[in-house]
Order: structure tokens, then C-alpha cells, then sequence
């Protein structure tokens, strides 16, 4: 089954696309070291993009 697309406004995009860079990079000193964490880090913070894994409430992972 596809995913749905989702749109951001162009300026949240655009920073959004700047901070992954950013964390690629190692600009950002308030986000981890490595760059998996940052990209996590960044995703959860902006746009509440989370793994189902760490989900409070277990039973609605499934």
C-alpha cells in the first residue's frame, strides 16, 4: 500500500532540507554527533515523524 505524499509550505520545507544538510554535515552543535541521530532528531522535532517502536501507548504500534 502507498504511502501518502505530504506537503510542508515551501519555508518549512527549505529549512527542514537545510537542518539535514546541516546535520550531514556537523554544523548543528545541539544535535548529536553522528548523522542517523541528528536526521532523527530533526524529523521527530519538526515534523513529529517518529518510529513506531518507541511509541507509548505499545498496542497501537501494531
Amino acid at each position: 500500500m502507498p504511502q501518502p505524499d505530504h506537503y510542508l509550505p515551501d519555508e518549512e520545507y527549505d529549512a527542514l532540507v537545510d537542518a539535514l544538510i546541516a546535520a550531514g554535515q556537523g554544523d548543528d552543535p545541539h544535535l548529536p554527533d553522528d548523522p542517523r541521530s541528528a536526521v532523527q532528531t530533526i524529523l521527530g522535532e519538526r515534523l513529529s515523524v517518529w518510529l513506531t517502536s518507541i511509541r507509548e501507548d505499545a498496542s497501537l504500534a501494531a
